[in-house]
């Protein structure tokens, strides 16, 4: 895999329901963008056509935002004008426009007139240069005095460029571009390909830092061989272009190279295809065990599965703990090796990379299905007609549907679970089917626990929640407040 470091941005399509976290820069930017991570000042300046603190005079378009507690906030998109206060490059004349966008999708940044702000602008001509939320575009603030610093010191020419960087495994901590923060691993090599064909090598410091210095202008490719228990978990290289008092920042994430494979069979001793397994930490409790699950993985044909990598740590592993297989058939939940309950579970221990062999589970005799049955209401008397369904496993992470059915026209619903599984059930709608998809707005029932003992029938949904109290409602239910 090589990654190209260059100043990018890329758009997602985010399915309902998936909480993924995104590079929140302005309102714009949180409901469709998301970022690669954001390169030092001295590595972007030299890629940046135009750089400059600028004040917002004006714009070509306006947007009002309304946060969830009604305070609203005007900004300013599109193509904004800006009175040059300060320039460090490609800025000539004292009023400048620069394009951005005006919604999610196109990763624009919104601005507020009369504000000051450091742009990094991009373009092949002084009257086409545009600006997005992935640059190092900012508020003039305590944020902004990295770049300020070397923006008002920079090298000397002739001076060369440097490369840098640190070499760790993942922590829990997220750093500013939402990445996980790296634990440095000290002694580990690593190697610069030049652009003379010239290989220059050095280690890491005992906190996994590196760095190279006084290099030649040109592309660079940087490399590591992993140390022993350990796997590169990304980049396997990296690219860099080097400029004369530029930079290039390179950080390795490796992690420790564990593993633990067998085969999911059932009670008839066939192999189990595409299946979830999961590795929990042995901590784990509840019903909720998707918030222990450390690894997963998918059965092939023969049953087979491997889970890597994995630090070490006390585990337990199972079969069809939080998603239900992908199978007609509904089998149990099942921890190693045959144990149906998660006290029974046996606790394996996997040691610093450390390869285990063997591990298989036998999953009892399937469960029954069984049937829920009901009608969704916008009201007490209105059926809601072409409304989603969804039943939940109560192990699964918020707020997964393992099943999905609609209503039809009568409101009516049968979606199917399996005999003595407990599970959230709940409904949702458009609230304005027929507006533009982000101004449509959800409504939501209030989730029900159940627990299959056998078919359900006659239940009640009502469409009466907002997504913020759906989400409060949920989250005091699933606490058992």
């Amino acid at each position: 895999m090589i990654a190209n470091n260059s100043a990018g941005l890329k758009t997602l399509l985010l399915p309902l329901f998936l909480p993924v976290l995104l590079i929140s820069v302005t309102p714009s930017s949180a409901s469709a963008c998301q970022c690669n991570r954001r390169a030092p000042p001295c590595e972007e300046f030299p890629r940046a056509s135009a750089v400059f603190i600028g004040r917002v005079i004006d714009s070509a378009e306006r947007k009002t935002e309304t946060d969830s507690d009604g305070n609203g906030r005007t900004y300013d998109v599109g193509i904004i004008r800006f009175e040059v206060e300060e320039v460090f490059k490609g800025i000539e004349s004292r009023i400048v426009e620069i394009h951005s966008g005006t919604n999610g999708a196109d990763c624009g940044y919104w601005f507020i007139r009369g504000e000051r702000y450091l742009v990094y602008a991009y373009g092949d001509n002084p009257g086409n240069l545009e600006t997005n939320v992935c640059t190092r575009t900012q508020p003039i603030n305590d944020k902004s005095a990295e770049d300020l610093r070397y923006l008002r010191n920079r090298p000397n020419k002739g001076v060369g460029g440097r490369i840098y960087g640190m070499v760790g495994t993942p922590t829990k901590g997220w750093d500013e571009d939402f990445e996980r923060k790296l634990s440095g691993i000290g002694g580990v090599k690593v190697t610069i390909h030049c652009p003379d064909k010239k290989e220059l090598s050095t280690t890491t410091d005992q906190v996994g830092s590196f760095e190279f210095k006084s290099l030649k202008p040109g592309e660079y490719v940087v490399e590591l061989n992993a140390p022993e228990g350990y796997v590169i978990d990304y980049p396997d290289v990296n690219m860099l272009d080097i400029h004369d008092g530029g930079c290039g920042k390179s950080n390795f994430k490796l992690l420790p190279n564990g593993r633990i494979s067998g085969r999911i069979l059932n009670s008839k001793g066939k192999p189990i295809a595409k299946g979830k397994v999961s590795l929990l930490s042995a901590d784990a409790r509840g019903d909720e065990l998707a918030e222990f699950e450390v690894a997963e993985d998918w059965t092939d044909e023969r049953g087979a599965f491997e889970i890597a990598p994995v630090p070490p740590g006390r585990y337990l592993l199972g079969f069809n703990l939080i998603d239900s297989a992908n199978d007609p058939t509904f089998y149990p939940p099942t921890f190693y090796p045959t144990a149906s309950d998660l006290g029974k579970a046996t606790v394996i221990e996997i040691k610093f990379g450390e390869a285990l062999k063997g591990y298989n589970i036998t999953v009892p005799q399937e469960v029954l299905p069984r049937v829920v049955r009901g009608v969704v209401f916008w009201d007490e008397k209105t059926p809601a007609h072409n409304a989603k369904v969804l039943l939940m496993r109560k192990s699964s992470p918020f707020v997964y549907g393992a099943q999905e059915v609609k209503t039809d026209e009568n409101g009516r619903f049968a979606i199917s679970g399996g005999e003595g599984f407990k599970y959230w059930l709940y409904a949702l709608a458009d609230k304005y089917p027929d507006r533009p998809y982000r101004l449509r707005g959800h409504t939501y029932s209030e989730p029900v626990s159940v627990e299959l003992k056998g078919d359900l029938i006659g239940l009640k949904l009502i469409l009466n929640l907002d997504e913020k109290s759906f989400e409060e409602v949920f989250e005091r239910k699933r606490l058992g407040q």
